[in-house]
């Protein structure tokens, strides 16, 4: 019978302790005669050496015998019949379940409980230390059992709200990596926009310039090859005053050089000169002429062979600092080469 309940051992033992009290207590209120006493006694015993198996039937035996005394305040079948006494519990649970309604009670009076004396009964008093030492021992267990669970629930609430703080703290922090995430994703957007733009801005920038420093002519005046090659990356008036001042000192460059290579060859036309002057008096007119044009072409060629050694410069600087597209480079490069070969074929 015990199988068809959801019921551990455990909790039929506890609920057995309890009612044991319970029938105790009803005991001691009806002052019931010495006879019952030793029968419950004795049933007490039997209930208390009950297999696993018969706890669930046992508990039913007990409530029985717990509802005769409240009921009658006497004990009757199954309880008053001494064969009962060596049934199994199940068994009586069954034959009390079968039972008619109808049957008679049978109750006990001290001349029917005398034929159970030769039997050996204790007394109450082992009764109720035997139901208290047992009370005591599940008690003892429920409480350890009871304060482990709290214990562990209490660890248990302690970790769930430090996973819910932590949790909640990721998920804050998720948030801010997402709404982060997004911003740099725009900004790197942005600056390829911005990077693509610059590159095509500063490709032009550095033909322009190329194209302006190709075509200088005397008298050489302030070049702006810097400010026409970088102006594009200027953010302030402070950036194009450093440009200007770069184009300023390019251009002193540029002229120190041309003064000092006149400077050097002033010297040996002025004793040419004059050493053929009163031998070639009579061909003034012809030799000037021819002085004259060896002057101008020495002058082409040495501002070709300048041009052509600063276009060798700028094509160096060009391939060092640009970083553009491949065919930029190519058409700057095939445009450097031509102005090149043109200044060379004045050499």
């Amino acid at each position: 019978m015990a199988e068809e309940f959801a019921l551990s051992e455990e909790k039929l033992d506890e609920l057995f302790v309890k009612e044991v009290r319970s029938v105790t207590k009803i005991i001691d209120k009806l002052s019931c005669s010495d006879a019952i006493v030793t029968m419950c006694t004795r049933w007490f015993q039997i209930f208390q050496q009950a297999t696993p198996k018969e706890k669930f039937s046992r508990n039913f035996m007990l409530l029985l015998l717990h509802k005769q005394l409240n009921d009658r305040n006497a004990l009757g079948y199954p309880f008053t019949d001494v064969r009962n006494c060596q049934r199994d519990l199940r068994t009586l649970h069954q034959m009390s379940l079968n039972q008619a309604k109808g049957d008679s009670f049978c109750s006990v009076d001290d001349d029917a409980c005398e034929t159970c004396n030769s039997l050996e009964w204790s007394s109450i008093g082992s009764l109720r230390s035997s139901e208290v030492s047992c009370g005591a021992s599940h008690y003892m267990r429920l409480e350890d059992a009871n304060r482990q669970l709290i214990e562990q629930n209490a660890k248990l609430l302690k970790e769930l709200k430090a996973c819910k703080a932590e949790l909640q703290e990721q998920q804050e922090q998720r948030e801010q990596y997402e709404s982060l995430k997004q911003i740099l994703s725009n900004k790197i957007y942005l600056y390829e926009k911005e990077t693509s733009y610059m590159k095509d801005i500063f490709a032009g920038s550095a033909v322009t310039t190329l194209e302006v420093f190709a075509k200088l002519q005397l008298p050489l005046t302030q070049p702006n090859y810097f400010h026409s090659l970088l102006s594009v990356l200027c953010e302030n008036t402070s950036d194009e005053k450093k440009l200007q001042q770069l184009d300023s000192q390019f251009a002193q460059l540029l002229h120190a050089h041309m003064d000092k290579y006149i400077h050097m060859q002033r010297p040996a036309l002025m004793q040419q000169v004059g050493k053929d002057y009163d031998g070639l008096r009579s061909k003034f007119s012809q030799r000037y002429n021819e002085v004259f044009k060896a002057q101008t072409e020495a002058q082409l060629q040495l501002l070709s062979l300048t041009a052509m050694r600063y276009l060798t410069l700028l094509r160096k600087l060009f391939l060092d600092s640009f970083k553009g597209q491949r065919s930029v480079t190519q058409a700057v490069l095939k445009f450097l080469n031509d102005r090149y070969k043109e200044l060379s074929q004045n050499v």
